[in-house]
């Protein structure tokens, strides 16, 4: 077997090629079946189980475990890519969104905390402010009126 000169580029178009995909799937319209949805889970694990050091592999496995309403498989794999690449605005906002779905909203505010305390986001990250202003809010009334600190 011949060695990579670039094993981190080899991760790269990989990822590239599936997050195209996953995104046409994703934006597609009518319901998505769920075999298709988890043709994406056995897409992506291998990629992660390859490379773990790449977070974006992570990234995407987790956004496939949320559209899969899988949200503790969904919170491991996003936190694991914050591990491995540092916090980062969207797994954090994603962690958030996981950890809302599974009742854990102190949790998510902190997330969402992260997130908007980040001193740069991406401009594609940048759009979701206002939603993750009024999800955080939303969730730490709730917290607060369900008796949590909030």
């Amino acid at each position: 077997m011949r060695a990579i000169a670039n094993p981190s580029a080899n991760v790269d178009s990989t990822l590239k090629i599936g997050k195209m995909k996953f995104h046409v799937m994703m934006r597609s319209r009518g319901p998505r079946s769920d075999s298709l949805v988890k043709n994406w889970v056995k897409f992506f694990q291998p990629i992660v189980a390859r490379y773990p050091e790449q977070a974006r592999g992570h990234l995407l496995l987790g956004r496939t475990f949320l559209s899969e309403r899988r949200f503790q498989e969904a919170e491991a794999i996003l936190r694991e890519a914050i591990r491995v690449g540092g916090p980062a605005a969207h797994p954090l906002r994603l962690l958030g969104a996981a950890r809302a779905a599974q009742g854990r909203l102190e949790e998510a505010v902190q997330a969402w905390n992260d997130w908007l305390a980040l001193s740069s986001r991406p401009a594609e990250e940048d759009r979701h402010l206002a939603a993750v202003g009024r999800m955080r809010d939303a969730a730490r009334a709730l917290a607060e009126g369900l008796g949590g600190a909030g």
